[in-house]
């Protein structure tokens, strides 16, 4: 399955959060409808063994089923820092 996957003490998207994440860029508009590109990170987990082998390595995981900007695809952050 495939996760965008974050970092929360990456405030920018310029380097990938974790090793294996893919750059990924989409299409978002927003409410005037002007369209914006979506700099994302993306990364395959086809079990859950390897969603708790991250866990291990990474730390805290934060898994939501949707992502910002409407993203259907669930999101997995590498929860690392504070944020509200």
């Amino acid at each position: 399955m495939k996760f965008t996957v974050t970092r929360t003490s990456q405030w920018e998207n310029t380097e990938a959060p974790v090793e294996g994440a893919v750059h990924d860029v989409h299409p978002w508009t927003d409410r005037d409808g002007e369209v914006h590109d979506i700099h994302t990170w993306t990364l395959e987990i086809s079990t859950l063994e390897e969603l708790v082998e991250l866990s291990r390595r990474e730390g805290q995981l934060v898994i939501t089923s949707r992502g910002m900007f409407s993203d259907p695809q669930p999101t997995v952050e590498i929860y690392d820092d504070y944020r509200e």
